[in-house]
């Protein structure tokens, strides 16, 4: 009667609210101002093959304050049996997860983060897994980086195939991902996410679990796409730069693993102890000396070197994803000592602890080439010692027909070795100089002693070694050919028919590899290579910004262009779908950065000269000039975009860049790119000054206009697209020192009172990654904000020019008008885009320095009260540190290049001469030796 009873109350309540909903899976949504993503992530739960029916997809906005809520209502009003929308105030991705877990009426959970998504047949192949194991509580899918990355992740390896792992046997195989899970909803009842800590919440949660089972499923299949934001905004990725993350997860999660491993096993069992060694070892990388004080720095190093006590080496010396550089340094902080000389060496290995950390003779990267020439009849090469013994314990050398030739040593900052302590080992380049001797083919072997020890290696190839890294590729110039066989450098004298031979050996194999495209490419460009050959044509590529000119590049390119030179093809490469495109089409012979035809044309170049040191501009194949770069016969021509002023060496040193002229501007700037930070020497670096500075001619009538450009800031995250360098609008960017400063400047009373009572009008210029985040200044009548400004044009017609560290005021300062610095950022500035250069701006500079926003507008107000003239001791230094002030710059360029160019066509024309008499003196020597015996 009771059960009876029961099925009529039951019945009663489905007529009148419905039936009651049941679902497979429930995937709770923690959002916080994410909502441009949302589309995304759901989407993916919707399109699951299994039917978005059997998902019941949990929101919950925590706290946000972009447009998440409209999202989530609309798509809710769509969903409606589906989607439950919950909002809250602040308080984390735990609590925001811990609130949606009451409402899970799913037999599995997921916890998807917002910015993420899953694959389509994702929740079918866990369906299935639960249902096959049902001893399994918790299931993994693999983990793939989208937007700026294209790889797995570093644990990825523990997916070699579906299956199920017991952690106590396959320690190594270690989870720590909540959101690329999913978890049976009775193993985590009544379990909920720390909501103390904001860092490594869901490792703990994981971890706890296993700790008890470790039992997991891992499938092959199911993949967890995570966003890697090309505008670099999310926590995750700017988790170095704060504090949290420096002592939330190693601290909290760290040691409360290892001290819940000692209360349920009195011991540290082996996948805890492994997690700790991947941990450690991702903190060893990074920068922690950058961002810390001295006491917290101090307090990290402690908690860091004893939690590497506590577990044993072979779970440092078994990860995977980092180098036995690092993981021998991190011994060597555990023991308080320089692990390396505990390493033996012994049947070509290093081995420590009885673990083979490295066989000399299977690893391509004990020397790394970078740079491969044929200079005159000496092949040169340099490379990266990347081996990570203590250096006076082996040597290098090589042998050319039994020949040994021995290398030069040079110091290089670019290779230095770098941990959360800082600087460790410094980096050096390995420098041979091999003559090339008279002989139709000979081989070169290169060699590794090692406690007296002979050992051949065998480098790899690196960007600017010409030979493409596939086991046909070859080089050839002319006058010789290069080809790599049996991992050996073989150099022939240049034959027509052996370069035919290899060639259709190599597109044998790019076709096997399925790269038609670059084979056609091949073919067009070896054809018109061998035209212009005959024609005696030199081919000149100029250009400045991929979409943008105006700057030296054009004026160069225009001057070019006006010699009207018979002898060399002057092109200007630029996008066609910009303005200046159609504008410099008058000059003639302007190219589309995105044709076949500029792809043909740059094969077949002799110069490239460029204002940008992007990669673009000298490799417009992108990941397919591994395939292509044997057809790279140009040489670089660096002549800037304005003048170096900060240590820019990490980005623009010689091994990184390899330019063969690098122009400067004045003395000072000369002799510090002369500096062995960047590693040129007299003959590369050359004092011309700019192009653009010859077309700086002062205007008679100057307008009352104070100029305001300010620098882009590299460290204010999600202005541009990481990929493709476009501008994107950032929500934080209201909330940075940058955009406060700025704002309040344009907007500050007192200024605007005293530009209206001396007449001055102002133009505020966004550096073009900040082209978006216009719409977030507040404009007014006496300042406008310009995105696409025409420096050269504003430079001229201004009056008085204000910046913060912008290069653009080298011009303002050659016009010789006054100039006011603002440094109200200047430890953010310094710390994180770059480090001081020569240019001291107490001694230096051309202007009063302002550190707060009412000294900057006391001194715009002092030099409108002055009518902009510039003071004595400024003009004095302006003076002073222009070499040239005679608007004859392109003229010096267009010298250098040429008699660069004239030097190497003289040395080849001496040399050909000195080996075309050694021919005729040993013909004729043979010639009498023949006489004489007959």
């Amino acid at each position: 009667m009771q059960n009876c009873s029961f099925f009529i109350i039951l019945t009663g309540f489905i007529l009148i609210f419905g039936p009651i909903k049941c679902f497979d899976f429930s995937v709770i949504i923690a959002i916080y101002n994410t909502g441009k993503y949302l589309d995304d992530s759901i989407g993916s739960l919707l399109n699951q093959t299994i039917g978005y029916e059997k998902i019941q997809i949990i929101l919950v906005n925590d706290g946000s304050t972009d447009n998440t809520e409209e999202i989530c209502l609309k798509l809710q009003k769509k969903y409606k049996k589906n989607i439950i929308y919950i909002k809250t105030g602040h308080g984390g991705v735990s609590r925001a997860r811990n609130e949606g877990l009451k409402y899970a009426k799913g037999n599995y959970i997921n916890f998807l983060d917002a910015d993420d998504k899953w694959d389509s047949k994702a929740f079918k192949y866990a369906s299935l897994f639960f249902n096959i194991y049902k001893n399994v509580y918790i299931i993994a899918g693999r983990i793939k980086f989208f937007e700026v990355m294209n790889s797995y992740h570093p644990l990825d390896y523990k997916f070699y195939k579906t299956r199920v792992a017991n952690l106590t046997e396959e320690y190594n195989c270690i989870h720590i991902s909540g959101p690329s899970s999913f978890f049976r909803k009775s193993i985590i009842k009544g379990k909920k996410f720390d909501e103390n800590i904001f860092s490594g919440e869901d490792t703990i949660y994981i971890n706890n679990l296993l700790l008890l089972n470790p039992i997991i499923g891992y499938i092959r299949e199911a993949i967890y796409y995570y966003r890697k934001r090309s505008d670099f905004s999310s926590a995750v990725q700017n988790q170095v730069r704060k504090i949290d993350f420096y002592f939330s997860q190693i601290k909290y999660v760290g040691q409360y693993l290892l001290d819940k491993s000692k209360e349920l096993y009195n011991r540290m069992i082996p996948f805890i102890q492994f997690y700790i060694g991947y941990n450690i070892l991702f903190r060893i990388i990074s920068p922690a000396f950058k961002f810390l004080n001295n006491y917290d720095f101090k307090e990290y190093c402690n908690i860091i070197e004893g939690q590497l006590k506590q577990i044993d080496d072979k779970y440092i010396l078994e990860q995977r994803f980092t180098s036995y550089r690092t993981k021998i340094f991190a011994l060597s902080k555990k023991y308080n000592k320089d692990v390396r000389n505990d390493v033996v060496f012994k049947n070509e290995s290093f081995i420590y602890l009885g673990i083979n950390l490295l066989n000399i003779k299977n690893s391509n990267n004990i020397i790394i080439w970078r740079i491969l020439e044929l200079k005159k009849n000496t092949f040169h090469l340099e490379g990266k010692d990347n081996l990570w013994m203590p250096k006076e314990k082996y040597f290098y050398y090589c042998k050319r027909d039994g020949e040994t030739f021995f290398p030069n040593y040079h110091e290089f900052s670019g290779y230095n070795f770098y941990t959360m302590y800082g600087l460790e080992n410094k980096g050096r380049v390995i420098i041979f100089d091999i003559p090339i001797v008279d002989k139709e083919q000979q081989i070169i072997s290169f060699f590794i002693s090692y406690n007296n020890e002979d050992i051949e290696i065998f480098p790899s190839l690196g960007t600017f070694t010409h030979i493409p890294s596939l086991e046909s590729g070859y080089y050839s110039n002319g006058k010789y050919i290069i080809k790599r066989i049996e991992k050996r450098l073989n150099i022939y004298k240049y034959n027509k028919y052996l370069v035919k031979s290899f060639e259709k050996q190599y597109c044998i194999e790019l076709k096997n590899k399925s790269k038609e495209t670059i084979i056609k490419l091949r073919k067009k460009a070896l054809c018109r290579n061998s035209n212009k050959l005959n024609k005696n044509k030199e081919i000149w590529l100029i250009n400045d910004k991929q979409d943008r000119a105006g700057d030296n590049g054009e004026y160069f390119f225009r001057y070019l262009m006006e010699k009207k030179l018979k002898d060399i093809e002057i092109y200007f490469i630029i996008k066609k779908n910009c303005d200046d495109y159609e504008r410099l089409k008058k000059f003639g012979n302007i190219l589309d950065l995105d044709s076949n035809e500029y792809l043909i044309t740059f094969l077949n170049s002799d110069k490239v000269i460029s204002s940008v040191p992007d990669s673009w501009a000298t490799n417009p194949f992108g990941t397919e000039q591994k395939y292509i770069r044997d057809l790279f016969h140009f040489e670089i021509i660096f002549i800037q975009n304005g003048i170096i002023k900060d240590d820019l060496s990490t980005y623009l040193n010689r091994i990184n860049k390899n330019f063969d002229l690098f122009i400067t501007s004045s003395k000072k700037e000369y002799k510090y790119i002369l500096s062995s930070k960047y590693d040129y020497n007299k003959n590369i670096v050359k004092l011309t000054g700019l192009s653009r500075f010859d077309n700086l001619l002062e205007l008679k009538k100057i307008e009352k206009l104070i100029l305001l450009i300010p620098s882009w800031r590299s460290y204010i995250r999600g202005t541009r697209d990481i990929i493709t360098s476009k501008p994107i609008h950032s929500d934080t960017f209201k909330n940075s020192t940058f955009y406060n400063f700025y704002n309040n400047l344009i907007n500050d009373k007192k200024l605007l009172f005293n530009m209206q009572k001396y007449n001055y009008t102002g133009v505020l210029c966004l550096h073009p990654y900040f082209s978006r985040q216009k719409e977030d200044f507040i404009a007014n009548q006496y300042f406008t904000l310009e995105i696409q400004c025409n420096y050269s044009s504003l430079i001229k017609k201004a009056s008085l020019f204000m910046t913060d560290y912008s290069s653009i005021s080298f011009d303002f300062a050659y016009l010789k008008k006054p100039i006011v610095y603002s440094h109200f950022d200047i430890e953010e500035f310094r710390t994180f885009q770059y480090p001081e250069g020569y240019f001291d701006y107490e001694k230096d500079g051309f202007g009063p320095i302002c550190k707060t926003i009412d000294c900057t507008v006391e001194e715009l107000i002092i030099q409108m009260i002055n009518n902009c003239k510039i003071k004595k001791k400024y003009l004095k230094r302006i003076l002073s540190f222009f070499t040239f002030s005679d608007r004859k710059n392109n003229d010096r360029l267009y010298n250098e290049i040429t008699n660069k160019h004239k030097m190497r066509l003289n040395q080849i024309n001496i040399l050909e001469i000195i080996y075309i008499l050694l021919i005729i003196f040993s013909f004729l020597f043979k010639l009498r030796m023949l006489f004489i015996y007959f």
